[in-house]
């Protein structure tokens, strides 16, 4: 088994045999080398916050092409992404993030939850606000109060 601490030798997902995928929230279909370059860009990003391999990260999206650039930019940097329900309370959000000790919320939309309580150990990200991102962008300091 390889350590943690280990990088990744090859990607997990093969770009080249990605297809289009067509988001019918945004209108907007987006080609599979679009989505990659996203997730790449993201990836960085994401490395570049502190994010590190087996890494637990909650992501709490609705369903768009944005879900599929972080997920795999979170697999890229060796993360466990915990996928969940944007419906989600949030007293069930808060549960969550704090049993599966995640240390990161990326999340589409309002959050709509006080996150004041897990500050310490969880960095929030809305991902709308990545689309393009290079990775000198910092995500860290205190969650804003929602």
């Amino acid at each position: 088994m390889a350590s943690s601490e280990e990088p990744l030798t090859r990607p997990l997902v093969d770009p080249k045999t990605l297809g289009s995928v067509t988001d019918l929230c945004l209108n907007r279909t987006v080609s599979g080398e679009e989505l990659w370059n996203e997730a790449m860009r993201r990836r960085d990003v994401y490395g570049a916050a502190g994010l590190k391999r087996g890494d637990r990260v909650v992501l709490r999206h609705s369903n768009s092409w944005l879900f599929f650039a972080d997920l795999f930019a979170l697999w890229e940097v060796g993360a466990c992404a915990v996928p969940v329900d944007p419906a989600l309370t949030g007293q069930e959000l808060l549960n969550l993030l704090e049993h599966s000790k995640a240390r990161m919320l990326v999340h589409r939309g309002p959050c709509g939850t006080d996150l004041r309580p897990l500050a310490h150990v969880v960095q929030k990200v809305e991902t709308s606000a990545l689309l393009g991102t290079r990775a000198s962008r910092s995500f860290r300091g205190p969650l804003p109060e929602m």
